[in-house]
């Protein structure tokens, strides 16, 4: 069994605590309830990444699928409200 790198386990530990107040702060801001998914790994080869989200797994895979396939397609790293 590998072993987790501190950090990692760290994050685990208090991954639903943080999501809570992200998703809160996102909800506070958009003025509804978002969908949203939060992956957290950090740079150290072999890291365990931290995944959490509030819409099914489906979705998820849908909408980070067509975040992939738009970079594999040289999409620009520009954010959403600067798209016309």
């Amino acid at each position: 069994m590998s072993s987790i790198a501190k950090v990692d386990r760290k994050v685990s530990k208090n991954l639903k605590r943080i999501f809570t107040e992200l998703e809160r702060e996102v909800e506070r801001v958009a003025g509804q309830k978002m969908g949203m998914s939060l992956v957290i790994c950090n740079s150290e080869a072999g890291s365990r990444l931290n995944y959490i989200s509030n819409v099914d797994r489906p979705a998820v895979i849908q909408v980070y699928q067509t975040l992939l396939d738009g970079w594999n397609e040289g999409m620009p790293d520009v954010p959403a409200h600067e798209v016309e």
